[in-house]
Formats: C-alpha cells, sequence, structure tokens
C-alpha cells in the first residue's frame, strides 16, 4: 500500500497526514464489517456519498443498505492514497485520494474491479469525519453492471436474446410473447431480470427470466430459472454469475421454498457453473411436449 503525505497548507504536521488516513482505513473496515456503530465514528450525518453510477447516497441510505445486505462490500483493498490538508487549526478540511480493487453490490448496482474516489473530511470535536466522496471506475479496469427489472420498453431486446439462447441451443423456434411479456413483467407468476452495462453503447448483455409456481409439497412457491443468456462479447465478466445470484437472491426474498433449474443436452457442460451457486442434482426431468 503506497500511502503518501502530499504537501501541506498552514503548516500542518504529518500526524494530521496519519490520522486521515487511519480514518480513511476504520471507515472502509466499517462498511466491508456492515458495522454501523463504527461507521458513525468516521462518517458525518450529513455525508453525500455518489457512486460510481452516479447516484447519490447519504449517510443514512448507506447504514440501510448495509443494515439489510442490499449493500455488500466483498472486496476494497485501498492504495496509491494521497492526502492534503487545509484550514486552520481545529477546523481542518482534509482530502483523501485512492484506487481501490473493489467488488460491491449495492442494490442492482453491481461494481467490479479497480475504481478511483476523492473522500473529504472535516475536523469535528478532534476526530476525522468523511463529509463527501465521489467514486469512479478507473477506465478499461473495472466493470459497472446495473441488474435491474425488464420493463415494457425492453421487449425487442428480450426477443433478440432469447433468439440467441434458442439458437445456441437448438431449442426450437420462439412463439410469440404476447400476454405472456406482460405477466412477467407485473411479477404475478414470474419476472425479467436484465443485466445492463452502458445504455449508450453495450446496452442490454444478459437476461434472465423465472416462473413462480405454486406446489402442495412446499406449501406456497417455488421458482423455476427458464431462460438464461449472455451476449457473446460480454462472456467473461461473470454477467451470467450475476443474474443467477440475484434470481436467488429474488426468490429468497419472495419466500420461495426452492429453486430450480433444468439442463438440456446442449447445456449439460454449464453444470459446473451453477453448482458453484449451490445447484445439485436431484433426479430426472421428464417432459411432453403439448403444443
Amino acid at each position: 500500500m503506497g500511502d503518501n503525505m502530499d504537501g501541506a497548507i498552514n503548516g500542518d504536521g504529518p500526524d494530521l497526514h496519519a490520522s486521515l488516513i487511519v480514518a480513511h482505513h476504520d471507515r472502509l473496515n466499517a462498511v466491508m464489517a456492515a458495522d454501523l456503530d463504527a461507521l458513525v465514528k468516521v462518517v458525518g450525518e450529513d455525508m453525500i456519498y455518489v457512486s460510481s453510477f452516479g447516484k447519490a447516497h447519504t449517510r443514512a441510505d448507506v447504514a440501510a443498505a448495509l443494515q439489510s445486505g442490499a449493500m455488500k462490500i466483498e472486496r476494497m483493498e485501498s492504495y496509491d492514497i494521497s492526502t492534503r490538508i487545509y484550514g486552520d487549526t481545529g477546523r481542518e478540511m482534509g482530502v483523501l485520494i485512492y484506487k481501490a480493487d473493489t467488488k460491491m453490490t449495492n442494490g442492482g448496482d453491481v461494481t467490479e474491479g479497480i475504481t478511483c474516489s476523492t473522500s473529504i473530511y472535516e475536523m469535528r470535536g478532534g476526530n476525522w469525519f468523511m463529509i463527501s466522496q465521489h467514486q469512479s471506475p478507473f477506465e478499461g479496469s473495472s466493470i459497472m453492471v446495473e441488474l435491474r427489472n425488464a420493463t415494457a420498453a425492453d421487449e425487442a431486446r428480450c426477443v433478440e436474446l432469447l433468439g440467441e439462447l434458442k439458437s445456441a441451443t437448438k431449442s426450437g423456434p420462439i412463439r410469440p410473447f404476447g400476454e405472456t411479456f406482460q405477466m412477467l413483467l407485473s411479477k404475478q407468476r414470474g419476472e425479467i431480470t436484465l443485466a445492463q452495462e452502458d445504455t449508450e453503447t453495450t446496452g442490454i448483455l444478459g437476461m434472465a427470466t423465472v416462473s413462480y409456481n405454486l406446489a402442495l409439497r412446499y406449501g406456497g412457491e417455488y421458482c423455476q430459472l427458464e431462460e438464461l443468456v449472455v451476449t457473446p462479447a460480454a462472456r467473461g465478466k461473470n454477467i451470467g454469475g450475476l443474474l443467477v445470484q440475484r434470481i436467488v437472491d429474488n426468490a429468497r426474498a419472495r419466500g420461495c421454498a426452492e429453486i430450480g433449474l433444468y439442463l438440456l443436452e446442449t447445456t449439460e457442460h454449464n453444470r459446473p457453473f451453477y453448482e458453484k451457486y449451490g445447484f445439485e442434482v436431484i433426479g430426472t426431468e421428464m417432459r411432453q411436449t403439448l403444443v
């Protein structure tokens, strides 16, 4: 880790730089552990955090997301840290800039790779409190993916993605969506989750569709993964894994007793992939075509 103490204003000493870096690491440890008690000791109540997706969050937003599990930070290893101190004694402001090897999820926003952040701290009662932070991806080294539910405007793209899946698996022609697409949008009997990296360039990179079904043996619903497709250009970016984890999380939050899927002969090679996400081989699937 390269901790660099840059030039100072108003004759500040190295202790202020060192304590600022300590506060930075204390904050990272707090968010990694979802430790809200520790978080409020280094983050001001008036803090504003702007994510790599350009979304603004307050301290209350971050605390609620950590507490609910919507924000999960698996990795955030900071390096190339530099600091500047401004202001009079007892009223100092600190600027801390760093890069971080990051893997985090915040709701539907997924960031993986190198990010760059600028944090503003204020000295209050002898302690540093972060009051502002802006995070951005390091060009060419980060994957930023938004996982979201499909809307009516996505129908044409969903047809294209399903066509790619049908072609790859040789599973027959696409039948008209019609009412089925609208029902999936309503989430009454299923839903469609999309992975989107950049609306202006790469657009929608993948799609997962599920159905929610009733069974007496469960006394309620179970979930079935119906289709999972990732565009060829997006393969190798873990888009499929992000989609699978999201539908598992959605099914669990909905109260489904189980989630399942079936593999065709042309998709049997994906078994190890699904096993990484907790799926197990149980029994044999049997079907009869009716239409």
